[in-house]
């Protein structure tokens, strides 16, 4: 429901804060489902936030059985290499 929410609050309201923070919380509470670690990571690296990237690449990382995850880290890692979004 939290990752809905987020959903929500990126897509129609377009508050990042919001999203952050709904992530945030579906993330504290189901910390092995890579979607909202992927979905969370992306809103990091969009606001520069690059040690909180990290720290969920890691998490990824940990959870990355068979290299499903390979292509979804490689391109996190890329976004956080580009560094914020600037309008």
């Amino acid at each position: 429901l939290l990752a809905a929410y987020a959903m929500f609050a990126r897509e129609l309201l377009n508050d990042v804060p919001l999203t952050e923070e709904y992530l945030r919380r579906a993330v504290e509470k189901s910390p092995g489902e890579a979607a909202y670690r992927l979905d969370i990571a992306r809103i990091y690296a969009s606001q520069g936030k690059l040690e909180l990237v990290v720290q969920q690449i890691d998490a990824l990382r940990r959870l990355n059985k068979y290299g499903q995850l390979d292509a979804q880290i490689a391109a996190l890692e890329q976004l956080a290499e580009r560094g914020p979004k600037t309008p």
